[in-house]
């Protein structure tokens, strides 16, 4: 009699031990810390400093974390390149968030409104692109499972 364990990349090909388990725990809090780091940090220099902080806010800080930090998890540039590729798309289509902001002086509408008007902007363009745009390609993660079995141990009892 086997058991069969699916396997969804070559790091996952071993049976999972403490060890195993705390690794991926301890990285995702690291990359919660660096996230945090880089919000708090562009919220403090924008606060002083709004053009700085707008500078900080078009450089693709949030990108380049995400392709590092998926590079070091995956280690595949396909799921790099499909990323990227989604990313040309997907920021444009999240520029109309930014229209109520840069108009709000005009609209006299306060922080709250301006945001909620800008997240429906933003939303509806997104939205559409998903319902009406072409279909992204196959992961390239579903090509990676295999099925490992595993024998089953008969333990006798005494």
């Amino acid at each position: 009699m086997t058991r069969r364990i699916l396997a969804t990349s070559r790091k996952n090909r071993t049976l999972p031990t403490t060890t195993n388990r705390l690794k991926p725990m301890i990285w995702t809090l690291f990359k919660v810390v660096i996230s945090a780091t880089v919000i708090v940090a562009v919220a403090e220099v924008a606060g002083r400093f709004p053009r700085l902080g707008a500078l900080l806010l078009t450089l693709p800080l949030v990108s380049i974390l995400a392709f590092i930090m998926t590079w070091t998890k995956e280690g595949e540039m396909t799921v790099i390149t499909q990323l990227a590729r989604e990313t040309l798309v997907l920021v444009p289509l999240g520029l109309p968030f930014f229209i109520p902001f840069a108009l709000s002086d005009r609209t006299g509408l306060s922080f709250w409104p301006t945001f909620a008007v800008g997240l429906v902007l933003a939303s509806i363009s997104i939205g559409l692109w998903f319902r009406f745009g072409p279909s992204p390609p196959a992961s390239p993660r579903s090509d990676a499972q295999t099925d490992i079995e595993i024998p089953h141990q008969h333990i006798a009892s005494s």
